[in-house]
């Protein structure tokens, strides 16, 4: 086995691209194609599954469904801490969906009518809302009026997540 050593500036080509040609020495005539294939991440998965009913079990591991679709883990304990997780996130878009079924993020300046979110403010107790000009990863956004009776409704018991 040969060792190949690449300077610096070949190392973030590599990088950059996923190719680099290398050439050895003249002498010898030979050249080296070396090609990186870079995989996106997909998720593990594991043995214990988050049915559709948001019970977990242990299942198939290898069901490639259910790990693209990220409803599998690999112990029953984070297969269930996900499950709550899911409930809460899939209600909310179906809360959203029911009550608020035209909305769509608009990003407008100063525009405090849209692209509101709700959030469990810890120091006061109470589910709260306010708007947010940029999106972001997990936010699940609706219209200031739908945020705000989530919010009464919430508070008062009369929906849970």
């Amino acid at each position: 086995m040969k060792t190949l050593e690449l300077t610096k500036e070949q190392i973030e080509e590599l990088s950059r691209t996923g190719r680099i040609e290398v050439g050895l020495d003249y002498s010898d005539n030979l050249m080296c194609n070396l090609e990186i294939v870079k995989k996106n991440w997909e998720p593990r998965g594991g043995a214990y599954q988050i049915g559709s009913d948001g019970l977990t079990f242990y299942g198939y591991k290898d069901n490639p469904e259910v790990c693209d679709f990220g409803m599998s883990r690999r112990t029953k304990e984070n297969a269930t801490k996900a499950a709550k997780k899911m409930r809460t996130f899939n209600r909310l878009l179906a809360y959203v969906d029911e009550f608020d079924p035209d909305f769509e993020f608009k990003h407008v300046e100063n525009d405090v009518e849209h692209n509101w979110l709700v959030f469990f403010d810890q120091n006061e107790n109470k589910y709260d809302c306010y708007y947010y000009p940029e999106k972001f990863l997990g936010a699940v956004f609706m219209s200031k009026e739908v945020a705000r009776e989530l919010c009464r409704k919430l508070n008062s018991g009369d929906v849970e997540l």
